[in-house]
Parts: structure tokens; C-alpha cells; sequence
């Protein structure tokens, strides 16, 4: 994959063709972060 700059916030995958957004991405890390410390997170 190639590098992108940190203004770049969707970007569109050469192999599977589907646009990425980065903020939804990072805010499923961090809700896959917080359940797997057994954390009661809530989805709001």
C-alpha cells in the first residue's frame, strides 16, 4: 500500500476497488481496543 498523508481521510483500495474512510476505521480500532480489554464500551 502506498504512503498518504495524514490529510488524506478516504482513499480507495487498488485490489478490492471499495473507498476507505480513515476516521471510521480509527473508530473501530479503538472500540476493538477498548472491548478487548473487557471495558464496558458504548457504541454512542
Amino acid at each position: 500500500m502506498p504512503f498518504l498523508s495524514l490529510d488524506t481521510r478516504h482513499w480507495d483500495c487498488p485490489e478490492c476497488k471499495i473507498t476507505h474512510d480513515r476516521d471510521v476505521n480509527a473508530a473501530k480500532n479503538i472500540l476493538t481496543a477498548g472491548l478487548a480489554f473487557g471495558e464496558n464500551v458504548s457504541l454512542v
